[in-house]
């Protein structure tokens, strides 16, 4: 769900990496839900502020 989320702010994993100061390999770690990414709550709320999601989006469908 937050690739679809990046995608649709038209935003690359390079840029959206920059600015949530990870490396782009993490972004997609996180985009494929690897459990073994760890990250604080604040994280994911800057995610979601970024993408322009709210914190319960869901995916459509």
């Amino acid at each position: 769900m937050a690739a679809a989320l990046r995608k649709e702010t038209g935003m690359s994993q390079e840029k959206a990496a920059a600015l949530l100061q990870r490396s782009p390999a993490t972004i997609h770690r996180i985009e494929a839900g690897d459990p073994r990414v760890k990250f604080r709550d604040i994280e994911i709320k800057a995610m979601c502020e970024l993408y322009e999601a709210g914190v319960g989006a869901r995916r459509p469908g």
